[in-house]
């Protein structure tokens, strides 16, 4: 399970933001990832949601509390509108009905304090950074695109989930999707797209880093990994700086 840091400017921006303690230990390491990176859970100023499913939202909270306290939430009206509507809720099958139940413990701190903004479709966030619909999956999941010199990079969401499988045959599905059909349609439209135009893409549900290009074999995909160099610097403590 990946999120992503985008430093734009003055600004921070996380797309997603983990699961938090929802799915196990094991998984809630993305403040620890921040600090490694030299950087604080408050210093994040923005969060894109792909959408609110609690691997992607867990991590919004931890007991209640904001992990990131000065952070605003955006996400397609769509999106939080479904989530939030209780006769959708009582409408959707399993697994989805659960993920209700995961809203208000997560979301609902930012909701409460004022701290969601919401967007309609395609919609330019910040300078070179935009949402575009990839509805499916969930009814209002976005995808967002970041443009500069040039050059693009897509942050998918939840466009695949078995890579192993998926790239094979785009057209399997998941009991996740709330919209199989659609999600199937949006996974090929959008590899062909990424494997045409050689694409940088990003996606949570990739082996790490998660980032990478898709390339067309025949009636087929497959995934083209982003080399990864570990070549951060160490953080110093304030201690030793005042040394």
């Amino acid at each position: 399970m990946n999120a992503f840091l985008i430093q734009l400017g003055d600004s921070l921006i996380l797309v997603d933001a983990g699961t938090g303690g929802l799915l196990g230990p094991k998984l809630f390491k993305l403040p620890e990832s921040l600090k490694g990176a030299g950087y604080a859970p408050e210093q994040i100023t923005d969060i894109l949601v792909t959408h609110v499913h609690p691997d992607h939202t867990g991590g919004l909270t931890v007991g209640g509390k904001k992990v990131f306290p000065n952070a605003i939430v955006h996400m397609d009206w769509r999106e939080l509108a479904y989530w939030t509507d209780k006769s959708a809720e009582e409408k959707a099958p399993e697994p989805t009905r659960s993920f209700f139940k995961m809203v208000e413990p997560t979301v609902g701190p930012y909701i409460a304090s004022g701290s969601v903004k919401t967007f309609d479709g395609e919609t330019l966030l910040f300078p070179g950074l935009r949402s575009i619909p990839g509805y499916g999956h969930t009814p209002g999941q976005s995808y967002y695109v970041l443009e500069s010199g040039g050059e693009k990079m897509i942050f998918w969401g939840d466009i695949i989930h078995v890579p192993d499988i998926q790239f094979y045959n785009p057209n399997i599905t998941i009991k996740f999707d709330v919209d199989s059909t659609a999600a199937a349609a949006r996974r090929k439209r959008g590899f062909a797209d990424a494997a045409k135009n050689r694409t940088l893409v990003a996606m949570p549900h990739m082996y790490f880093p998660g980032v990478g290009h898709v390339a067309r074999e025949g009636n087929h995909y497959r995934w083209l990994p982003l080399p990864y160099v570990n070549d951060a610097k160490p953080v110093v403590s304030e201690s030793k700086r005042a040394q």
